[in-house]
């Protein structure tokens, strides 16, 4: 089983910022290699390299997710017309491809991999808070399309092991649950709808301004919200809305970040 990693980077462009291909450590101390050369720039500022697709190690980037900037997670996944990479445009924010120091990024990042989704071992759905990759889930993606992947069927491994793959939920979907534009909640592993003050999740992204159950907490009542919102347990079990005292409650992440592997 992979170790949960720790994301110490400045940027996910070593080679940008420190000249080095290599990254730095995980919780467990295994190394993190980085070898994506998106923007080599020289002292002079005169030189610039670009690259087809970002990597760490042998994961690829697929989609990055940045909280909070009222940009739609779903629709941008969807939309063939995006693509970040095959290269990488040299006026790219590349806040929005790093796993830390992020603050500055306002969209998200589609790789033109989804628009040609085949050979893929695995999907990993890794979700960043305050530099740390803090949950994630590795799903088997070979034979699935872009979208089918998101199965707890196919879950491999997870922070959430090893109750996820066989619960019950509503739609586990990455499209989810969307019956309408105020209340959407996509990458789903969210249990039976049985009232908000009852329910449980392992992860959800809110892609929507408001949402029905986080309007009875204290912390979001009667607010409009900076979408996305990625929620999800900071324990290997269930967690739930602050609502319900039943679970921890979830938390949320400043990035959500896919990452293939090929077989």
């Amino acid at each position: 089983m992979e170790p949960r990693l720790r994301v110490f980077l400045c940027c996910v462009v070593m080679t940008f910022l420190c000249g080095r291909g290599t990254g730095t450590s995980s919780t467990t101390g295994t190394k993190f290699s980085l070898k994506t050369g998106v923007r080599v720039t020289s002292a002079a500022n005169q030189i610039r390299q670009i690259t087809r697709t970002v990597t760490q190690g042998n994961w690829t980037l697929l989609f990055r997710a940045q909280a909070g900037i009222n940009e739609p997670v779903y629709l941008t996944y969807i939309n063939t017309s995006v693509q970040h990479d095959n290269p990488v445009p040299l006026d790219f924010p590349t806040a929005c491809l790093r796993m830390s120091d992020y603050g500055a990024c306002d969209r998200h990042f589609r790789s033109h991999i989804l628009d040609n989704f085949v050979g893929i071992d695995q999907v990993r759905l890794s979700l960043i808070k305050s530099d740390t990759e803090v949950a994630y889930v590795v799903f088997d993606a070979v034979g699935a399309s872009f979208q089918a992947w998101f199965s707890p069927s196919r879950i491999v491994e997870s922070t959430w092991m090893p109750d996820v793959p066989n619960e019950s939920y509503h739609r586990p979907t990455l499209r989810g649950d969307c019956p309408s534009t105020t209340v959407c909640r996509r990458f789903y592993l969210f249990g039976p709808h049985t009232g908000c003050r009852s329910e449980w999740l392992y992860t959800m992204t809110l892609d929507s301004a408001s949402d029905l159950c986080l309007d009875l907490t204290a912390e979001y009542a009667g607010l409009k919200l900076n979408y996305p919102m990625f929620f999800y347990s900071a324990t290997s079990g269930r967690a739930a809305l602050s609502i319900n005292p039943s679970y921890p409650t979830a938390q949320t992440a400043d990035v959500l970040a896919l990452w293939v592997k090929y077989v």
